[in-house]
């Protein structure tokens, strides 16, 4: 079976790609709604002393979290920390390839364990 047109390939990407963009406007706005919908039983559990909310359909449990934050200028001496306390799993392991590649491009040798590898990818930009 031949290949089909480039730009009938084209076109059904385009459909796919603007589909997509649909749905992740669609979620955006229901996250938002949600959000602040969370806000509001937020309220009623501070005003009510509830922290339990049950449906048919769902259960809801008002609380906290503890989440990590950190002062962006004091990111060394948190990896510091972490090195010296041997508490690499605090961090995430996650590199930037283009700050790699830029390195590599200048002449930096990259130490054992690190490289950068090609893969394959289509990407493309919205001419709207």
């Amino acid at each position: 079976m031949p290949s089909r047109k480039p730009a009938e390939v084209i076109e059904e990407f385009a459909d796919i790609v603007d589909q997509i963009q649909e749905h992740k406007d669609s979620i955006n706005l229901l996250t938002e709604q949600k959000e602040s919908l969370e806000w509001e039983l937020r309220k009623i559990s501070e005003e009510t002393g509830l922290d339990d909310f049950k449906t048919d359909r769902i259960n809801i449990k008002v609380g906290e979290k503890m989440v990590a934050r950190y002062e962006p200028d004091k990111w060394h001496d948190v990896v510091k920390w972490c090195l010296d306390n041997d508490l690499l799993d605090v961090l995430q392991r996650r590199m930037t390839a283009s700050k790699l590649q830029s390195l590599a491009e200048d002449g930096v040798a990259l130490p054992d364990g690190i490289w950068l590898e090609s893969i394959d990818k289509v990407s493309f930009r919205r001419n709207k």
